[in-house]
């Protein structure tokens, strides 16, 4: 993928969360779903809080593959990509993990927020790197 078109990968996240979470969020059982719990736990349910920790972790991944190609091949536009995509996911991750309604395996997606949050970091710390580095060698 080409760096100048990266600026559309949140944009497509966020229209892919939109497509994704909607019917998921629509058609979640109200109550427990027999003895053992809810479906949504069980992962017969995409909930919101999955979907959207799902897109900022994958924004995240994104941004740690641009990162680390950065740092093979130094690029200052694929440096501030990704920070800026670290720094996206980290803050999409962040947010998820304070709106998450339950704890590990409950479906709100906690744990997804906190991957989201590690990925986003370690992309935009791979983007600082490719910056210290240019800057050390101009």
């Amino acid at each position: 993928m080409s760096v100048r078109y990266f600026p559309l990968v949140p944009v497509a996240a966020l229209l892919g969360l939109l497509v994704i979470a909607a019917p998921a969020a629509a058609s979640e059982p109200v109550g427990p779903v027999g003895p053992v719990g809810s479906a949504a736990a069980w992962g017969g349910i995409v909930t919101f809080g999955r979907a959207g920790t799902l897109v900022a972790a994958l924004v995240g991944l994104a941004g740690a593959a641009v990162g680390g190609l950065s740092l093979a091949m130094p690029s200052r536009a694929g440096a501030f990509a990704a920070l800026a995509a670290g720094l996206v996911s980290a803050a999409l991750g962040g947010l998820f993990a304070y709106i998450a309604e339950g704890g590990p395996g409950s479906g709100s997606g906690v744990v997804g927020a906190y991957v989201a949050i590690v990925v986003g970091l370690v992309a935009a710390v791979l983007g600082c790197l490719v910056l210290l580095r240019a800057r050390h060698t101009a």
